[in-house]
């Protein structure tokens, strides 16, 4: 995937949620995602809930956890 592609792609969503804002409200609750380690994370919700990921040094690079993290 292009860079190019991912640019249109964000600007199609911007475009969007500017024509329909009451679509960009989320209904879920609140989650805090944090590094535990190395390449471990976790993400816990509001009510206890948690899930945990890692990956080997391997394939977890800087972009990699970005990615996963803004995503959350």
């Amino acid at each position: 995937m292009s860079v190019e592609h991912i640019q249109q792609s964000v600007n199609g969503v911007i475009a969007y949620l500017k024509e329909n804002p009451d679509h960009a409200l989320g209904t879920s609750s609140p989650i805090t995602a944090v590094v535990d380690g190395g390449l471990k994370c976790r993400a816990t919700g509001d009510k206890g809930q948690s899930v945990v990921t890692d990956m080997p040094p391997a394939v977890g690079d800087f972009r990699l956890r970005g990615n996963a993290f803004a995503c959350c």
